[in-house]
């Protein structure tokens, strides 16, 4: 059932959506009789049957829900990014946040090569402990994504550079 309700909704959406457009879409996991069913993987097919690209597999971790007690409780769940063509807006430098160990020096073994770490990293690199304390739930009492996270990477996809 859930599958059908998505496959309608992802259809109409990637009928509006420009050709050069990105579409964004955030899912967790069904439960089933203690099993887990990943709804990402089964919804994958749906975006490329419609003629989408996936982009991006981006997973975020959040703290609070509750546990399970025959498994692992899943603090996770994952957004998928697809875009209609090759012609879509992608901005690191608008999103890329400070390096946690800027200056670092690491020596590769295998060549000898010396390597600095650079001044900027991708923005899910990292998180610090005061982002993940400020993760909060929706009015509908599902998780919600640290600010700062996901939303800098969706403005990747912004329209800054044109």
């Amino acid at each position: 059932m859930i599958m059908l309700l998505n496959s309608g909704v992802i259809a109409e959406c990637v009928r509006v959506l420009s050709d050069s457009g990105s579409i964004c879409w955030q899912v967790g996991n069904y439960v089933d009789d203690g099993a887990i069913i990943p709804l990402d993987s089964l919804l994958y097919p749906v975006f490329a049957d419609l003629g989408l690209k996936m982009r991006n597999r981006i997973v975020w971790h959040f703290e609070h829900g509750l546990h399970c007690s025959r498994r692992l409780s899943g603090r996770y769940e994952t957004i998928l990014w697809f875009t209609k063509g090759d012609d879509y807006i992608f901005e690191l430098d608008a999103i890329r946040v400070p390096q946690k160990y800027p200056g670092k020096i690491f020596q590769r073994a295998e060549s000898g090569t010396i390597f600095v770490q650079p001044a900027w990293q991708e923005p899910w690199r990292r998180m610090d402990n005061s982002q993940r304390e400020k993760q909060s739930r929706g009015k509908d009492g599902a998780s919600v994504p640290v600010s700062g996270g996901t939303d800098r990477a969706f403005s990747a996809g912004a329209f800054a550079g044109r």
